[in-house]
């Protein structure tokens, strides 16, 4: 009797050991850092500097890299006096765009941004000088694997007066995915924006 109640608990630990071998470990929960939101952010601008598929009067369409796509949907307007006004207004949303990160990390983006620039060149007195502003804001959902979130976005720039001869400086500043941010649109701008 005692030696039956001594190898009760060596077939407890062996029926464990034995019942856990087919048990595969939980995948650890994936959490969205700032450095995920201002690299899938960047990337979704990106995949706007490629050459696009499709063009129409109010619209764009550019192919993500490895999936989906983006549509620009929306205005340029040119005022021309004693300055030159360029005010471009539109929607920006992603179609199960699929991107990654420099880090390697890919996510699926949809949602809808609304994106807001205003660029002002004065030309007298010479020499010209260019001002600008501008606003991103919207709702940007995410999908990672089998994670999927969504994310508010809220960023806004205003740049100094600079010579036509230097870049557009767009350093968009304010919240993105619930962190407070700055990410640097200047690139993508350059290839963009109407010759000025």
């Amino acid at each position: 009797m005692r030696d039956r109640i001594q190898t009760l608990p060596a077939m407890v630990f062996f029926a464990a050991v034995i019942g856990g071998c087919g048990t595969e470990p939980e995948e650890p929960p994936f959490e969205l850092t700032e450095e995920h939101a201002v690299a899938m952010f960047t990337a979704l601008y990106d995949v706007q500097t490629r050459a696009p598929v499709h063009e129409s009067e109010d619209s764009v369409i550019f192919r993500c890299p490895t999936g989906g796509d983006v549509k620009i949907e929306g205005s340029v307007q040119v005022e021309v006096g004693t300055t030159v006004v360029t005010t471009l207004d539109y929607a920006v949303t992603p179609r199960g765009c699929s991107v990654t990160t420099t880090e390697g990390v890919e996510f699926e983006l949809g949602g809808q941004l609304d994106d807001d620039l205003v660029m002002t060149i004065t030309l007298t007195p010479p020499p010209p000088q260019a001002t600008a502003s501008g606003s991103i804001a919207g709702e940007l959902n995410w999908t990672h694997g089998e994670h999927t979130g969504s994310c508010t976005v809220s960023l806004a720039f205003e740049n100094a007066s600079t010579s036509l001869d230097e870049p557009l400086e767009s350093k968009y500043e304010g919240m993105l995915c619930g962190f407070e941010v700055t990410v640097d649109l200047t690139r993508y701008y350059e290839v963009t924006m109407p010759p000025h």
